[in-house]
C-alpha cells in the first residue's frame, strides 16, 4: 500500500565547522566558485554550495538566500547566458573559423549547459525557501553515521581530542544556541558542569523527515495520505529515539572520564 519515497544521493565531506555548523566554507563563495562548482559537478547535492552559501548553511536567513539567488541569477538567467554564450562563440570563431553547423552545434551545447546550471540554482532555492523542504535537508546532513568510541578507544585516547569533534557535530542539531564548548583543562568546574547540564537536557531540532518512505504527494486518496503519514511518522520516532540514546551515551562516556571530573572527584574524597 502507497508508494515508497525515493531518496536522494547525498554525499557530504567533513570540512570545517563555521557559523552555520558542520561541512560550512569560512569564506563567502563568489559566483566564479559556484561557476566551477556546477562545472565539475552539473548535479551537486549541497543547496547551500550551489547558492554560495555554505559559510553560512542552516544560519543562513530567507533575505540571504534570495539575495544569493538574485546575485547568482544576474549570471546564470538564461537570459544573460544566452548572450555569453554568444560572445564566446563569436570569438571562438576569429580563432578556428567554424562552420555554420558547427556553430550551431555548439551554440545549443553550451546553451544547454547554462540552462541546466540555472535550473540547479533555481531547486536550491525553492528547496531552501520552502520551510518544509528545508527543514529536510538540513537533517539530511551526513551526520547520520556519527559513530560513538568504543570503551576501548575512549580509554586509550587523549579526552578533548576524542570527544569534542563529536559534541562538535551533535551541536549542530541542537535547538538551543549558543552550545556551550567543551572547553580544556583548564575550564573551570563551574563551566565544566553547565556544559554536561546541557547535554543531558540535549534537544535536537532534526525530524528525520528525509527518512520517509512514503512521498504525500503522491497520495491518491485522503485515506492513503494518511496512512502514509502514519507510517513515516513512525520511522521519525525510531530515528529520533535512537539518536537520544546515541546522545546519552556520549554525554555519559566523557562524564565518567573528564580528567576535570575525575579530578574533583578526588578531591571530595581526600576532604
Amino acid at each position: 500500500k502507497g508508494k515508497k519515497k525515493k531518496k536522494k544521493d547525498v554525499k557530504s565531506t567533513e570540512d570545517n565547522v563555521g557559523r552555520g555548523g558542520i561541512h560550512s566554507d569560512k569564506k563567502k563563495a563568489t559566483v566564479e566558485d559556484v561557476t566551477t562548482l556546477l562545472d565539475e559537478h552539473p548535479e551537486h547535492p549541497d543547496h547551500y554550495q550551489v547558492l554560495g552559501l555554505a559559510h553560512l548553511r542552516r544560519d543562513a536567513t530567507d533575505t540571504e538566500i534570495r539575495n544569493a539567488f538574485r546575485r547568482l541569477s544576474l549570471t546564470f538567467h538564461p537570459d544573460k547566458a544566452n548572450q555569453e554564450v554568444h560572445r564566446k562563440i563569436e570569438e571562438e570563431q576569429k580563432v578556428t573559423q567554424m562552420t555554420e553547423e558547427e556553430i550551431k552545434e555548439k551554440t545549443e551545447k553550451f546553451l544547454k549547459i547554462a540552462e541546466n546550471k540555472f535550473k540547479r540554482i533555481q531547486e536550491a532555492f525553492e528547496v531552501l525557501t520552502d520551510p518544509r523542504k528545508r527543514q529536510a535537508f538540513d537533517s539530511e546532513e551526513e551526520l547520520l553515521n556519527i559513530t560513538i568510541p568504543s570503551k576501548k578507544e575512549m580509554d586509550s585516547s587523549e579526552f578533548f581530542g576524542t570527544f569534542r569533534p563529536i559534541f562538535t557535530r551533535f551541536s549542530y542539531f541542537s535547538d538551543r544556541k549558543p552550545v556551550p564548548d567543551l572547553g580544556d583543562e583548564t575550564t573551570s568546574y563551574d563551566e565544566v558542569d553547565k556544559f554536561y547540564n546541557f547535554w543531558w537536557r540535549f534537544q535536537s531540532w532534526r525530524d528525520f523527515s528525509h527518512e520517509d518512505e512514503h512521498n504525500l504527494d503522491e497520495a491518491e486518496s485522503r485515506d492513503e495520505k494518511r496512512w502514509m503519514e502514519r507510517e513515516n511518522e513512525k520511522v521519525r520516532k525510531k530515528k529520533k529515539a535512537a539518536e537520544r540514546e546515541k546522545i546519552r551515551t556520549l554525554v555519559e562516556s566523557a562524564y565518567q572520564r573528564d580528567p576535570r571530573l575525575m579530578k574533583r572527584r578526588e578531591e571530595e574524597k581526600q576532604e
